[in-house]
């Protein structure tokens, strides 16, 4: 560490546990007053994910702060170096205040000269006020779905932080019409060329993960990208 970062102070700590790591790791940095957890990810699926623990997933349900998730990516290298300055980053919001919340860290890691693409993703059949489309298409649905997109993009842009142009930094908004909002937010990504993908999540466990997580875990378990999950703040 002190050939990578030179004289920028840091401390080191090894520590023996008896159980899961990923347990003590969500309750140590609390000691620590720490905003942000930093965990590698080789995103197993399929049979593997039953046979190996994954630390990452359970930490984005228990831990209090949030939680920089980084994949393995497919070119290993030796030894460590410092990630190059971060200038594309994706924050994808559902116009919650979590999601708000995730815009203004997506806009804390990049600076001048970097650009945020906010993306919000919609189904194909989602109506005004939750209603879903329950019949064929025509021209008065169609209209209402330009207008539904219309919404959300001036939604996006009304939450583009006010410093962000005098900081110099560029904003996006891209509204996608996906099925899946994972799915639509992994292929935003791909077409952005994200370096960092940024998201809020409630943080549920159990069978509330299913319902409230599915969102964040079809990201992590798709995306090749480095993502950063935002939790709600501690009360």
């Amino acid at each position: 560490m002190t050939e990578l970062l030179g004289d920028i102070p840091f401390h080191s700590r090894v520590e023996g546990n008896w159980g899961r790591p990923d347990d003590w790791l969500a309750v140590m940095p609390d000691a620590k007053k720490a905003d942000l957890i930093v965990v590698g990810s080789h995103q197993y699926s399929g049979f593997d994910r039953l046979w190996h623990t994954s630390v990452s997933r359970t930490l984005l349900h228990s831990a209090r702060m949030s939680v920089a998730v980084i994949p393995l990516s497919g070119r290993e290298k030796r030894g460590v170096s410092l990630a190059r300055q971060v200038r594309r980053v994706l924050v994808a919001t559902d116009f919650s205040d979590l999601g708000t919340l995730a815009i203004a860290h997506a806009y804390s890691l990049v600076h001048g000269g970097g650009t945020v693409l906010l993306v919000h993703v919609i189904h194909p059949h989602e109506r005004p006020m939750g209603h879903y489309l329950q019949g064929h298409v025509d021209q008065h649905v169609e209209t209402q779905q330009t207008n539904q997109v219309q919404i959300s993009v001036n939604k996006l842009r009304a939450l583009i932080p006010l410093e962000a142009a005098a900081n110099g930094i560029l904003s996006e908004v891209e509204v996608v019409e996906h099925t899946a909002a994972g799915a639509g937010i992994c292929q935003a990504a791909e077409k952005f060329g994200a370096e960092v993908v940024c998201l809020g999540s409630h943080g549920h466990s159990g069978w509330l993960a299913g319902i409230l997580g599915s969102v964040t875990q079809k990201v992590i378990s798709i995306n090749r990208r480095p993502l950063l999950i935002v939790q709600p703040p501690v009360e």
